[in-house]
């Protein structure tokens, strides 16, 4: 009885062996299946044709892409951005009729409902989804969204690119002066790393220019800087003052490059008080001076000028008040220069790159309050013209003065020396 048990006991252990196996076995040839299934439907994609996207500036991009995929394609999104550090990226979805394996996209991308800022690089590629859920995308494309309303003449040096489209070569070659030199001016305030390419675009009129505009920028404004691009764009009409307009613009916004890059970047940049970031731009300018001095004269009669501490920020949005704001920040950072030297402007850039605030840079560099250093500027500035000449000056004429006085009290002793050797004249 016990022996019919134990075999009993060892059929059924053989039984659920044997189950065992074969289920492994059979559970091992479907996963085999699966993968060979996987193998044979691999899914790709072959880019057949991708034109250079097509703009229409301050409107519309259009994409377009023919491809062929092995297997069909229930999905196609377009994906874009700018190439900086902000990585704000665009997704939209292509219009397929039925997934299929014959691609032919076209995704018009309007600028009003994502705006790409002007003359910026942008990356595009396409993301493709399969009925199994796979994913695969192409490599990224990349192109620059420029202003090409215009026919641009360009003139060039090699590093500046000089665009305009109204007035002649002489009034180009006029532009690209005016840039080599406010370029040299800023380099040598700011000694910093020179971009290898930087594009100037002159608009003839600030309507025209007012597309290259973000949201919060004035509607006055004649001249903006892109500098995560290197790129300038100013109006400046080809009249009888395009001369100095152009003297004054184009070095003006090309400061602002080498300022960004002495702030080691955007969020550097970003953190210099507005004082500090649009004064050096003033004072790059060609003509900066006696213009910016009367006008500091009178906000100041008509107590209309603002606290250094209200320039920390952005300017008021009313030009008249810009006007004086941008003046007196220009004359803040020459005050600085020749009473702290270019050293300390440079220090002052750090600083604030380093995140300090408005009141701490100035505390850290100069040894000053921000206040403290509004009062020695202002003392400086509106003291009568009689009793204020600059260090040098006063220097200059010091050191002139002193000079004639020697050489007067030396030509007198050797005067009353000769006449001490001389024998006295005596009456015979």
């Amino acid at each position: 009885m016990k022996l019919l048990h134990f075999n009993a006991w060892l059929a059924f252990v053989r039984f659920l062996f044997t189950g065992a196996v074969a289920g492994c076995l059979a559970f091992g040839a479907a996963g085999l299946t699966y993968r060979l299934g996987v193998a044979q439907a691999e899914f790709s994609v072959e880019i057949k044709e991708q034109p250079a996207p097509v703009i229409t500036f301050d409107e519309t991009i259009t994409l377009k892409l023919t491809a062929t995929s092995t297997v069909p394609v229930v999905d196609a999104t377009l994906a874009i951005r700018m190439t900086d550090a902000q990585q704000r990226t665009y997704w939209g979805k292509a219009q397929l009729r039925n997934p299929s394996t014959e691609l032919n996209l076209t995704y018009q991308l309007d600028m009003q409902q994502w705006s790409a800022e002007a003359f910026s690089t942008l990356e595009y590629w396409w993301v493709f989804t399969d009925a199994e859920e796979r994913v695969i995308s192409t490599q990224p494309q990349t192109f620059q969204y420029v202003d090409n309303r215009f026919q641009w003449r360009t003139l060039t040096d090699g590093r500046l690119t000089v665009y305009w489209q109204m007035g002649d070569d002489r009034f180009g070659q006029t532009a690209l002066q005016a840039a080599t030199d406010g370029l040299t001016r800023a380099n040598q305030l700011l000694q910093t790393t020179l971009p290898d390419a930087i594009a100037v675009y002159i608009y003839p009129d600030v309507e025209s220019l007012r597309a290259t505009f973000g949201p919060a920028d004035p509607a006055w404004m004649d001249g903006k800087t892109f500098p995560k691009w290197n790129t300038i764009a100013v109006s400046v009409p080809d009249d009888v003052n395009a001369l100095t307009r152009l003297s004054t613009e184009i070095p003006h916004e090309l400061a602002h490059i080498l300022i960004y890059q002495a702030a080691g970047g955007e969020a550097g940049y970003n953190n210099l008080p507005q004082w500090l970031n649009e004064g050096l731009a003033v004072f790059n300018e060609d003509n900066f001076g006696a213009e910016q001095a009367e006008l500091l004269t009178a906000a100041r009669q008509t107590n209309t000028l603002p606290t250094l501490e209200r320039l920390c920020f952005n300017f008021s949005a009313d030009q008249s008040q810009a006007i004086v704001a941008y003046a007196q920040s220009g004359d803040v950072v020459r005050f600085i220069q020749r009473t702290h030297g270019i050293r300390r402007l440079n220090d002052l850039i750090r600083a604030y790159a380093d995140g300090l605030d408005c009141d701490t840079g100035v505390r850290r560099v100069l040894n000053l309050s921000l206040s403290e250093l509004e009062q020695e500027w202002a003392q400086a500035t509106f003291t009568p013209e009689s009793n204020r000449a600059t260090f040098y000056d006063v220097n200059a004429w010091t050191w002139l003065a002193g000079v004639i006085g020697v050489s007067m009290l030396f030509l007198m002793l050797v005067f009353l020396l000769g006449q001490r050797g001389k024998p006295a004249n005596r009456m015979i």
